[in-house]
C-alpha cells in the first residue's frame, strides 16, 4: 500500500507539471500570436503555434517524458531557419564570416 501511495503522489507530480507546460505553451503561443500575428510576410499564427509547441515538446522530452503535442513531434519545416539563426554555433560562424570580411 505505500508503495501505492508514493506512485500515486509522483503520478499527481506528474500531472501537475504537465498541466504547469501545456499552460505554459499555450500561454507562449498566445503572446507570440499577439505581437507577431500575420503582420510578416510568410509567418503566420499557425506556424508560430506549431513552433512553439514545437518546443514544448523539446522541452518536455528532455525531462523523459513523451510528446505532449503528437502533431508536432518534429521542427515544422517551415520553421528551420528559426533552428538556424538561434543555434549558437551557426550565429557565431555568422559573425565571424562578417567580421573577417
Amino acid at each position: 500500500r505505500g508503495r501505492e501511495r508514493e506512485r500515486d503522489q509522483i503520478w499527481d507530480k506528474v500531472k501537475i507539471y504537465e498541466y504547469m507546460m501545456r499552460e505554459g505553451v499555450k500561454q507562449e503561443i498566445e503572446w507570440g500570436q499577439y505581437v507577431i500575428g500575420d503582420n510578416i510576410q510568410g509567418l503566420n499564427r499557425k506556424m508560430i503555434e506549431d513552433y512553439i509547441q514545437y518546443l514544448g515538446n523539446l522541452r518536455w522530452s528532455s525531462l523523459g517524458f513523451g510528446p505532449l503535442y503528437e502533431e508536432n513531434h518534429k521542427e515544422p519545416e517551415s520553421m528551420h531557419w528559426v533552428s538556424q539563426y538561434s543555434n549558437a554555433k551557426n550565429s557565431w560562424r555568422t559573425i565571424k564570416f562578417f567580421k573577417n570580411r
